[in-house]
This record gives C-alpha cells, structure tokens and sequence, in this order.
C-alpha cells in the first residue's frame, strides 16, 4: 500500500504511513519510508529521523537516502550520528544526504570519519564464490 501512496503523491498519508514505518516487519517499514521519500513532505521529517535508531540496518539506510531530498539543516545532527553507524551501507547514505546539503555541513561536521575500513567491523557483506 505504501508504494501505491508515493504513486499518487497524497501528502494527507502522513499517518497512514507514520503508522506503517512501526511496523513489525522490516520490509514494510523499509517501503513505508521509502514512500514517505517519494512523496517529499516535511513533516515526514521526524520519521526519517526516528527510523535513523530502526533495528533493521535496511531501514536505516532509506531514512538516510531520504533526507537527503529536504537538506533540512535539523537532519544534520541525527545524519552525524549515523556516520558511526555498525553497518557500511548506512555510513555512506549519511554521508551522501550531508554533502547533498552543500558547504555549511563540512564546516560542521568536519570533525567526523565518513568512511570506516570495512574489515575493522564484521557488517559488510561479501559476494558469495
């Protein structure tokens, strides 16, 4: 249902779509937020920040692509916390969604490791032989 929602761009699903990314299951969170990143409206925000904290490294990673499209400067401190992220895969999209945000946030964030040596932590995955 989610996708279909981001298809018709109805910006009045921000319950509808609030309730989905609690959701049990991983994947309907996933679709829930990427849809609420396909629709573009800023109160969906805090969603995308409270997904930042999801369980499920997947989800994480589209709240991260997702503010990358509003370049809210409040983004920026849940994004710098994402940079020290377990899994690569998130690291990279929060750095993708800050330098999307222009030159303030490398004077901010300077401080900051964006990427990390993969073989320092066990996440990232490798092509199967």
């Amino acid at each position: 249902m989610a996708p279909v929602v981001a298809r018709l761009r109805i910006t009045t699903a921000a319950e509808l779509l609030s309730s989905f990314t609690t959701d049990m299951d991983p994947e309907i969170r996933v679709k829930s937020v990427k849809a609420a990143a396909a629709i573009g409206d800023p109160r969906f925000l805090e969603i995308f920040h409270s997904r930042l904290e999801d369980p499920s490294w997947p989800v994480r990673c589209q709240a991260a692509k997702g503010l990358s499209a509003f370049g809210s400067s409040a983004s920026i401190p849940p994004l710098a916390k994402a940079l020290r992220d377990r899994q690569w895969w998130v690291r990279f999209y929060a750095a993708t969604a800050l330098a999307s945000m222009g030159g303030g946030v490398a004077q901010t964030q300077g401080r900051y490791v964006i990427a990390r040596n993969p073989r320092d932590h066990g996440d990232r995955q490798r092509p199967r032989t």
